[in-house]
């Protein structure tokens, strides 16, 4: 039995997230067998197979953990999931001699759909910042505008008035 680190690749899985969102995740599980002749003999003779062992305990634990994580928590904290995911998987197979060094979730596949309809959420946001950095502009133009009309008198805001017409007139040319 080789005690040296070895990995085993944790197949796409589909799952539901808690919010209800269809995903697909695969990672890495890297582990090794404890360097003790008891764990060695945990690992061959009671369980058999440790690496199938190993990885039917760490797809059923990362299927049920994406069950209960919501899809921003799944995206945004990969790391502290995959932390848990081994702290749960190591407890497992510290029975059979197995030590889970880490494991790490490489890809979270959303549907279509998901994607597209988060693109236009972002697209959507993008325009709101614009509009306000714009709103922001124009408020500060006209404060301006108005002590230029107050040393200018009526005059002032005739200006302002032709240059909103001239900019309505280069804008639909």
């Amino acid at each position: 039995v080789p005690v040296y680190e070895q990995s085993v690749d944790v197949s796409k899985q589909e799952a539901i997230t808690r919010d209800n969102v269809p995903v697909e995740v695969d990672g890495v599980v890297f582990f090794e067998v404890k360097d003790t002749e008891e764990d060695v003999m945990d690992a061959v003779v009671n369980v058999g197979d440790y690496r199938k062992q190993t990885l039917n305990y760490a797809t059923s634990i990362l299927r049920d953990l994406v069950g209960k994580k919501e899809l921003d928590d799944l995206l945004q904290r990969r790391g502290e999931i995959g932390d848990e995911i081994k702290r749960k998987l190591d407890s497992k197979t510290d029975s059979f001699g197995v030590n889970v060094k880490d494991v790490e979730i490489q890809n979270i596949n959303l549907p279509e759909k998901m994607e597209r309809a988060m693109a236009a959420q972002a697209e959507a946001e993008r325009e709101r910042r614009a509009k306000i950095t714009s709103a922001r502009g124009e408020l500060q133009a006209s404060a301006r505008i108005r002590v230029a009309a107050d040393v200018l008198g009526d005059g002032g805001y005739k200006l302002r008035t032709l240059e909103t017409v001239d900019n309505v007139a280069k804008e639909n040319s």
